[in-house]
């Protein structure tokens, strides 16, 4: 019996002892430094797409006339595939260190194509085999604004940093912007007008309810006094931006008093730079009334001026 004791004694010893020794025999992880960020912890670093060691980090600079000027044969050195520089990219000739993201941008990683380099139009098509270049030249608005924001999602992430401006296209040989970087501001500065414009138009004409059943031939369409205004009923609303050239459609709310005071297509043309001219097509099935039913397969009213 006591000797039974004793050994259940001395194989609990053995145990804890191996116990506390396999931390030591094993290590995790080495915990990152402050400065690596806190995507590159342990956890992050783990499975599919993990790095084999953090990349050395830059200081950030400001982002103004002074910060450093990189050439692009510096950049090409900062791809990934050296682990002891930074992990840089460039987008629209703006130079972030992105090491907390080499999950992302390492070789090997979904978006490796992106480092070491202005790849700016791919970020708008997709193709980084042949498109990962800076030039946005044939850009529609649509496709540059598309680059702008991610540009703007470099500048708000919490933990790429600004490192410097590229030299070509966007930025010369002293940091200093070019006429091609002022085209792109004022097409994106355009862009957001219009869609303020719009996104403000479909506030004032809030989108009518709808609702349709599955087995059922018609789609309800209502509007809510409390929500839409009083007199409010649905029409099918375009509002056209002549300076853009930009139109949107919907199904509206939209009372007879604020239709008159609406710029429409029956008064004469917009001049204040980025007014909509509003045209109100009624449904046949909704004239005069706050609910009513369309059939599902009914498309837009037949475009007509309002009266």
């Amino acid at each position: 019996m006591w000797l039974g004791w004793r050994t259940a004694a001395l194989v609990a010893a053995a145990a804890f002892l191996i116990y506390s020794l396999l931390p030591f025999l094993a290590p995790d992880d080495v915990a990152p430094s402050e400065s690596q960020g806190s995507q590159s912890s342990a956890a992050a670093r783990k499975g599919k797409g993990a790095a084999a060691g953090a990349y050395p980090r830059l200081e950030a600079e400001e982002r103004i006339l002074g910060a450093r000027v990189w050439s692009v044969a510096e950049l090409a050195l900062h791809d990934g595939q050296d682990r002891n520089r930074p992990l840089l990219l460039a987008i629209v000739g703006e130079v972030y260190d992105v090491g907390p993201g080499a999950r992302f941008y390492s070789p090997g990683e979904g978006y490796a194509e992106m480092a070491g380099k202005d790849a700016s139009r791919a970020m708008s098509t997709g193709k980084f085999d042949v498109d990962a270049v800076p030039s946005l030249d044939g850009f529609s608005e649509e496709q540059v604004s598309a680059v702008m924001q991610w540009r703007s999602f470099y500048r708000q992430h919490e933990e790429y940093r600004f490192v410097g401006f590229l030299e070509g296209p966007y930025y010369g040989a002293h940091g200093s912007p070019t006429l091609e970087l002022q085209r792109l501001e004022d097409t994106q500065s355009k862009t957001e007008k219009v869609g303020k414009t719009m996104a403000e138009a479909r506030q004032r004409f809030k989108a009518c309810n709808s609702k349709s059943k599955q087995g059922e031939d018609n789609t309800e369409l209502w509007c809510d006094p409390g929500y839409h205004g009083p007199g409010t009923m649905p029409v099918y609303l375009t509002a056209y931006n002549p300076e853009a050239k930009k139109r949107e459609s919907w199904c509206a709310c939209a009372s007879p008093a604020a239709r008159s005071l609406a710029h429409s297509d029956d008064d004469a043309p917009a001049t204040a730079p980025n007014e909509l001219v509003f045209k109100f097509t009624d449904y046949p099935e909704c004239k005069g009334k706050m609910r009513c039913w369309r059939p599902k397969k009914a498309g837009p009213p037949t475009t007509r001026k309002a009266k």
